[in-house]
Parts: structure tokens; C-alpha cells; sequence
């Protein structure tokens, strides 16, 4: 018969316990915490996106927004902003309103201040006295 003994594990030594298994639990509140982070942070771009859409005059705010997700400009500066919308307006003007003001145009001069029109005799006439001559 053996009687060796089994070594008994020594008494707390200071060095950590090996890990325990993780809480099914806390995966998935990690998981639920990281999405909403994610989802704050595209509420906070689509906000951004909007705000600079009316401050610029900027026609499509969802486009707006892919850009700014693609391009990744620093919009928490103003300077970053700005340059970042004058880029976009020189490479794509097309995507800004223009800035129209209400109301007519400048009325015409009056109808008497305006040259008589010409026959066409005097259209003839003119042509004939512009018209290179035959070297």
C-alpha cells in the first residue's frame, strides 16, 4: 500500500488567485455598454453633421455626415470646422445653397435711355466698314 501524501497547497503567499471564470453576465453588459458608446457617438456626429449643414448652407446633411464619418475632420474646433467646409465648398460646389437675396432685380434703365434700334440698312452697313479688305 502507498502512503504518499498528496502536498497540501501553502498558505496565501501574496501571489493572486488564478482567474476566475468570467460572469456570462458581465460580457454581455460590456457588449450592451460598448454599443451604446458607439451609438452616442454617431448621435453626436449626426448632430454635428446637421449643425454644420445650416450653419454652411450645406444641401444634403446626410451626405454631410458620411463625409465627415470618411474625412474625419476635427469638428470641436472652429478652425477645423472651417476648413474642413471651404475644402468642400471648393471641390464640390454644387452640394451648397446660394445666398439669394429677396425681391427684384435692379430695375432696367428707362426705355429712352436705351440706344434706337438699327435698320437694316445701318447693320449693312457697319458689317461692310468692319469687313477686312482684299490685300
Amino acid at each position: 500500500m502507498d502512503n504518499e501524501a498528496t502536498p497540501l497547497p501553502e498558505p496565501d503567499s501574496g501571489a493572486p488567485a488564478p482567474p476566475a471564470e468570467p460572469d456570462p453576465r458581465l460580457a454581455e453588459l460590456i457588449a450592451e455598454r460598448d454599443a451604446a458608446r458607439q451609438e452616442l457617438e454617431q448621435l453626436r456626429l449626426r448632430h454635428q453633421a446637421r449643425d454644420l449643414a445650416r450653419e454652411y448652407r450645406f444641401a444634403d446633411p446626410e451626405y454631410l455626415e458620411y463625409l465627415c464619418r470618411r474625412e474625419q475632420p476635427d469638428l470641436e474646433s472652429e478652425t477645423g470646422r472651417t476648413a474642413f467646409m471651404e475644402t468642400l465648398r471648393q471641390r464640390s460646389p454644387r452640394l451648397f445653397r446660394l445666398q439669394l437675396e429677396p425681391g427684384a432685380p435692379p430695375a432696367l434703365p428707362p426705355a429712352s435711355a436705351l440706344p434706337a434700334p438699327r435698320t437694316g440698312t445701318e447693320v449693312i452697313a457697319q458689317m461692310l466698314a468692319e469687313a477686312p479688305e482684299k490685300v
